[in-house]
């Protein structure tokens, strides 16, 4: 019985999905995952809506626990869906880009590598979990890095008032 419990937490894991009781819980809120830089900029010109980069990934136990901290809060998640773009950027997601990407003489092979070459390059962090706010003009209103769901939902509420004046 423990290998299988053990088994089922690898794969839970894995897959990037947590379940609690019954209930299976994932980003299927965040229809704007991994997507790239420019087209999450004009998604969010177009709703109008703030862009919330979050800078994660699948084998770090503080993204993990932020992961399931957004996850579980039922407030958090709607927050998220109705008040901004929300992409979760993966930077170990190894899935290969259709095109690839030379880089000031780095060759990007994967939607992980133009997600960390994002997080670098642009807002010259490296560090996982990091969430940045940008304005509809892709101007940073407001970042930060791992935090409680308290501090997260007052930084949200920040964030809006920041980006609404």
């Amino acid at each position: 019985m423990k290998k299988v419990i053990i088994l089922f937490c690898l794969i839970a894991e894995i897959s990037n999905v947590l379940v609690v009781g019954n209930d299976r819980l994932e980003f299927s809120f965040s229809k704007f995952q991994d997507l790239p830089f420019e087209e999450l900029i004009q998604i969010s010109k177009d709703v109008n809506k703030p862009l919330l980069l979050f800078f994660t990934g699948e084998s770090c136990d503080n993204v993990n626990l932020m992961n399931q901290m957004i996850l579980q809060n039922t407030h958090l998640r709607k927050k998220l869906e109705r008040d901004f773009v929300f992409a979760p950027l993966f930077v170990d997601n190894k899935t290969p880009l259709s095109e690839l990407i030379i880089n000031e003489n780095r060759k990007i092979r994967t939607i992980g590598e133009r997600n960390i070459n994002l997080q670098m390059s642009k807002f010259n962090a490296n560090v996982q979990p990091t969430f940045i706010v940008l304005d509809i003009k892709g101007k940073e209103m407001m970042r930060w890095e791992y935090v409680t769901a308290e501090d997260f939902n007052n930084n949200l509420d920040v964030a809006l008032s920041k980006v609404n004046n």
